[in-house]
């Protein structure tokens, strides 16, 4: 799969989150770079895994916290992630006509 090569400027104009220069970072990857400030995808991902490794406890509290001071976001934010796992379940208005067609 081959990724399109993207100029920042390009990207921002476009409203895209990340895009792709097909040149390598200061950590020699090569992929994908957030437009709001050229970091490389993998660089914050690996940056973001050692410092959790370091910080784990700390990290994990500050999580519950969030979601106990922001609770109806959070259940909106599980409710998304779930439906958007399982498209096809009654919540969906076309669930239960589809099941009718199904049948006959």
């Amino acid at each position: 799969m081959s990724k399109e090569i993207i100029v920042r400027r390009q990207a921002k104009y476009l409203g895209l989150k990340r895009y792709f220069t097909g040149k390598t970072c200061k950590n020699g990857h090569i992929d994908e770079r957030y437009t709001s400030d050229s970091r490389c995808v993998t660089c914050v991902r690996e940056t973001h895994l050692a410092n959790y490794d370091k910080n784990k406890e700390k990290m994990t509290e500050r999580t519950r916290q969030w979601q106990m001071d922001n609770h109806e976001q959070y259940l909106e934010n599980q409710r998304r992630h779930y439906r958007k796992k399982n498209p096809y379940k009654p919540w969906d208005k076309n669930y239960y006509r589809s099941r009718t067609d199904e049948s006959s």
